[in-house]
């Protein structure tokens, strides 16, 4: 790497004396303009600028702060350059990752990944997804997101539909159904979540209006037409007493490791988890993914997982794109020293999905609830996703007849 020059100003400048007093202290303004290097990868040059940019702005105010960006940031030039220069390219996000000095995600292969049947069938659409990743995963190694945009959406939308031929691995010559949302929620048998489970079956709302949906619990139980499915975990959990939260993340992991390893998430773009006194339009879900940007990341690289509340992840209703739970089966231990410090099931999960660098797309009229500065959520008003908490049978009725 050749460093050419830093290009910032520096402007010193004097209050005028007033009063016969002297002037003021000098005030400085220091503004970031970038820095000019040739590394022979023009693309990591301008990462690496993008990266120390940011980093600087964040303190412009603070010379020893601002050095220290820089000193971060030359420290891990020659690894990222290396791995820049590895047999198998890092994608755009994978460089950026390692200038910031985070995890970098390892991305999984959706046609490999999806495409393990071995028939004839799968060995065709197999090939066909493969070579259009490919293509994907070339223009992402450029870090030109501008120039291939809208190819790049396409063609995953492509890789998405041939991954989900794969995974139905069917001969079926019928119109394949939906494949949008895999809802499912956890039922505690000796709680008010049973009522509201067999009403929302009864009128077929809620997590019964998406494309597939499976019901969690401590044991084998017929609810209605509904055959849960039993975890080995016990679902007593303590409460904080400072902070009158559930301690459950030892409940959800396991729930978690059990859907995961069911794989029935895998024939469908999103897999979304519900809480029971959660009244939730699919719908309404459906169209938010439909967003230029969760198109985008959805089904690449480390895929996507929606933040409800400004104040980070809540739990009655959490949404992972397909390639987002690859990542989480594929990468399961590295989240448990996670699980070992957080006693919360959303707040694990947020930072299970931040260690892995699988992208964050922030929608915050995905949930309406009094802890997320939604005070008047009771009035079920707006067009939010999820509405959250309704425990008595006729107050989520009447909330889900609003909508």
């Amino acid at each position: 790497m050749v460093l050419l020059g830093l290009l910032a100003i520096l402007v010193v400048s004097q209050r005028p004396q007033a009063l016969g007093l002297r002037a003021s202290r000098t005030e400085e303004k220091w503004e970031f303009k970038g820095v000019e290097m040739h590394s022979g990868d023009k693309f990591f040059d301008k990462l690496f600028n993008k990266t120390l940019g940011e980093c600087v702005n964040a303190v412009a105010t603070n010379p020893q702060m601002r050095g220290r960006c820089y000193d971060q940031l030359y420290t891990r030039e020659i690894k990222c350059l290396n791995l820049r220069k590895g047999q198998e390219s890092p994608s755009c996000e994978q460089t950026l990752k390692c200038l910031k000095g985070e995890p970098i995600p390892v991305e999984v292969e959706p046609c490999e990944w999806l495409c393990q049947g071995g028939g004839e069938k799968q060995k065709a659409i197999k090939a066909n997804c493969s070579k259009a990743y490919e293509q994907y995963r070339r223009w992402k190694e450029s870090c030109d997101d501008e120039e291939h945009l809208n190819e790049t959406i396409e063609i995953m939308e492509t890789v998405n539909h041939l991954t989900q031929q794969c995974a139905e691995a069917t001969t079926s010559t019928t119109t394949a159904p939906p494949r949008h949302l895999y809802c499912w929620v956890l039922v505690v048998p000796w709680t008010y979540e049973v009522e509201l489970l067999l009403t929302q079956q009864k009128i077929g709302r809620g997590i019964f209006e998406c494309d597939y949906y499976d019901v969690y619990s401590d044991r084998d139980m017929q609810l209605g037409k509904i055959q849960t499915i039993k975890v080995d975990t016990d679902l007593h959990c303590p409460i904080n007493k400072y902070t009158l939260t559930a301690e459950n993340t030892g409940i959800f992991r396991a729930v978690w490791k059990k859907v995961l390893d069911r794989g029935t998430w895998q024939k469908y773009d999103w897999t979304v988890k519900v809480d029971l006194d959660t009244v939730f339009w699919p719908q309404r879900l459906i169209q938010m993914v439909q967003e230029p940007f969760i198109r985008q990341h959805a089904q690449t690289g480390t895929g996507l997982w929606l933040n409800n509340c400004v104040h980070g992840l809540h739990g009655p209703i959490e949404v992972l794109s397909r390639q987002a739970m690859q990542i989480y089966i594929s990468r399961w231990n590295d989240c448990q020293n996670v699980a070992n410090h957080v006693p919360q099931e959303d707040v694990y999960l947020r930072k299970c999905m931040d260690h892995l660098g699988v992208w964050k797309s922030d929608n915050y009229i995905l949930l309406a609830e009094d802890h997320c500065d939604h005070s008047d959520y009771y009035k079920c008003e707006g067009n939010f996703v999820a509405y959250h908490p309704f425990k008595a049978k006729d107050q989520w009725l009447e909330c889900r007849q609003k909508g």
